[in-house]
C-alpha cells in the first residue's frame, strides 16, 4: 500500500480492494465482522466517550508549512470549478 507507483500499489489495480482482502495478510479476518464492528483492534483503547481523543498524539502546536499562493490563472480555474468555496 506504500508503493509510490500507483500503476504497482496493491488496492489499485484491475482486481482493486479483493487483492488487499485476500492477501494472506489478512487470512483469517472476518471483514464482514469488521464492518458489523464486531472486531476488536490489536491494541484496545478505553474511551471516556465518542469525542475522546486522548489515544491520539497532540500536532495542535506543530506549525504547517505555508503554502505557496495561486498564480491568477490557478485561482480563475478553482473558483470557476469551486465556486461554493
Amino acid at each position: 500500500m506504500l508503493q509510490p507507483d500507483v500503476t504497482k500499489r496493491i488496492g489499485c489495480m484491475k482486481n482493486g480492494t479483493a487483492d488487499i482482502k485476500e492477501h494472506a495478510w489478512f487470512e483469517g479476518f472476518s471483514w464482514q465482522d469488521c464492518y458489523d464492528r464486531k472486531t476488536l483492534g490489536p491494541f484496545p483503547v478505553q474511551m471516556r466517550n465518542e469525542e475522546d481523543t486522548s489515544a491520539f498524539d497532540d500536532y495542535s502546536g506543530e506549525r504547517l508549512p505555508k503554502g505557496k499562493p495561486l498564480k491568477d490563472h490557478e485561482a480563475a480555474k478553482f473558483e470557476a470549478e469551486y465556486p461554493f468555496f
